[in-house]
């Protein structure tokens, strides 16, 4: 499960590591098998759309959960 602040994961993906270490943020959207897209009500629809646009590229198997302040449904996290 990956905790992918909705307002600020662009900038983390798109952060560049010095001496080619590895961009953690990509790499548990990649592996992630669920993504919690936390904070929606901070971002416009538009750019929640582009948001979960550019994370299906990065892994397209992954379940993408929304959530606002944290609050997420259970059920989905577990099942």
């Amino acid at each position: 499960v990956c905790l992918a602040d909705c307002k600020h994961i662009g900038a983390h993906l798109d952060e560049k590591k010095p001496d080619g270490s590895i961009n953690e943020a990509l790499q548990q959207v990649a592996f992630a098998d669920k993504i919690l897209l936390n904070k929606i009500d901070l971002v416009t629809r538009e750019e929640k759309e582009a948001l979960e646009a550019r994370l299906r590229t990065i892994n397209k198997f992954a379940t993408v959960i929304e959530t606002e302040r944290s609050r997420a449904p259970l059920d989905k996290i577990l099942g």
